[in-house]
C-alpha cells in the first residue's frame, strides 16, 4: 500500500534526525568579541519523550489498529473488487455470488472498524490536548493522518463496490 509505504518511511526519516539531532551540535554561543564560538552539546538526558509512557502506548494501539485493518484490507481489496466487477457485468454461479458477498460484508467490517479507530485517535487527541501534557506535536500528527488516511481510503473504496453493486 503506497499510503502506508509513505508514512512508515516519513516517520522512519524523522526517527532518523530525532537521534541526528540528540548526537548533533545543537546551538552556539559567542565567547569573545573576537567571533569565537563555544559548542554546546545535547545529550540525550536533555530531550524529553515525545509522549509519557501511557500516552505512547494508547496512541500506538490505536496506531495499530488502523495498521491491521490496511493490512486485511490490502489482502482483500484486489480479488473483492474484480469480483465485483464481474458481478456487475453478467451472472455468475451461486458460489462465485457468495463468495464477493462475503468479501463485500470483510470490507464493511473494516471500514467499520477503521471508523472506530479514527473516533478513538480523536478522543485520545482531545483528552491529551486537555490534559496540558508535553507532547511531540509532529509525531501526534504523523499518527493521527496515518489513522485518517487509512480510513479514508478503506471508505473510499467501500463506497465505490456498494455504487458498483447498485448500478448492477
Amino acid at each position: 500500500m503506497s499510503h502506508l509505504k509513505v508514512i512508515v518511511k516519513m516517520l522512519a526519516v524523522l526517527g532518523l534526525f530525532m537521534a541526528m539531532a540528540c548526537t548533533a551540535i545543537a546551538s552556539t554561543k559567542n565567547e569573545n568579541k573576537e567571533g569565537q564560538q563555544q559548542f554546546v552539546e545535547l545529550l540525550p538526558k536533555d530531550f524529553k519523550p515525545a509522549f509519557s509512557r501511557e500516552t505512547v502506548i494508547k496512541l500506538n494501539a490505536i496506531v495499530r489498529r488502523s495498521y491491521d485493518v490496511i493490512n486485511e484490507y490490502d489482502a482483500i481489496i484486489e480479488r473483492t473488487y474484480n469480483n465485483v466487477m464481474q458481478a456487475s457485468k453478467s451472472e455468475l454461479n451461486q458460489q462465485h455470488q457468495a463468495d464477493t458477498k462475503q468479501q463485500i460484508l470483510v470490507i464493511r467490517n473494516l471500514e467499520h472498524r477503521s471508523n472506530l479507530a479514527l473516533s478513538d485517535m480523536m478522543s485520545a487527541v482531545e483528552i491529551l490536548k486537555k490534559s496540558g501534557e508535553e507532547h511531540n506535536k509532529a509525531i501526534l500528527a504523523g499518527m493521527v493522518n496515518f489513522v485518517k488516511d487509512v480510513n479514508k481510503e478503506v471508505s473510499k473504496k467501500n463506497a465505490e463496490i456498494n455504487q458498483l453493486l447498485n448500478d448492477a
